[in-house]
């Protein structure tokens, strides 16, 4: 039925797939380097609340997740270290991982592929910061300013496990910033639900 609403001016979202990955038609560019820029929030240009075609470049995900459905479906679609929070209309949050510490990754099977963290270059003002795994708090609050909360948690386990978020609120969007012992594990950009 799907092909006569197509076929007579129905409505239809060609960019989901029959399995709901909504990157399914989407074509990699291996040449592109992916950048991060911090300053404009964006990923290659394509900002939070642009629209989500602009992404395309990034080609089919390796995984993705949904929740909904019809109009108000939410898709989160994984690559290897960057996971794109979207729905139809506009790109929702931008979360980059740079270590597995910490993360939870119970979610993985054995035979997945193993954590790779954000394959891009990430930029302030023009300028290329070499963040990664090795990030410490003082090199984020050195280019962010100081958080608008930090919290510093201990996990309740046989070996407690030091946390630590830094939360921002820069540019109309919430900033979520992790470590784990003290290391960098992902940062996390998205605009509040109201």
């Amino acid at each position: 039925m799907n092909w006569l609403k197509s076929l007579f001016g129905g409505k239809r979202n060609t960019m989901v797939s029959k399995d709901g990955n909504f990157s399914d038609s989407w074509v990699a560019h291996p040449g592109i380097t992916l950048e991060f820029d911090l300053q404009a929030v964006t990923l290659n240009g394509v900002g939070i609340g642009d629209p989500p075609q602009g992404l395309s470049f990034l080609g089919r995900a390796e995984s993705f997740g949904r929740i909904g459905s019809g109009e108000g479906t939410e898709y989160t679609l994984i690559y290897p270290g960057l996971w794109v929070d979207l729905n139809a209309q506009a790109v929702r949050a931008y979360k980059l991982g740079f270590s597995p510490d910490g993360l939870d990754l119970e979610d993985e099977q054995d035979g997945d592929e193993p954590f790779q963290p954000f394959r891009g270059r990430l930029l302030f003002g023009g300028r290329m910061l070499n963040w990664g795994a090795y990030t410490v708090e003082s090199d984020v609050v050195a280019i962010l300013g100081r958080p608008v909360r930090r919290d510093d948690a201990m996990e309740d386990t046989e070996e407690p496990e030091p946390y630590l978020h830094l939360h921002y609120d820069l540019r109309g969007l919430e900033w979520l910033i992790s470590f784990y012992e003290g290391r960098l594990t992902e940062l996390w950009v998205y605009k509040r639900k109201t």
